[in-house]
C-alpha cells in the first residue's frame, strides 16, 4: 500500500473519531443542559 493511501486511511480514522466524539460531547452538554432548565 503506498504510503500517501494509509496518511489518507489514518486520517479518515481520525477524522471519524473526532466526529464522534464531538457529537457524545454535544449529547452530553444537551443533556446537562437540559437537566439544568428542568
Amino acid at each position: 500500500m503506498p504510503k500517501f493511501e494509509l496518511d489518507a486511511w489514518e486520517y479518515l480514522q481520525l477524522s471519524v473519531c473526532g466526529l464522534a466524539h464531538a457529537v457524545e460531547a454535544e449529547h452530553l452538554l444537551n443533556r446537562s443542559r437540559k437537566r439544568i432548565a428542568n
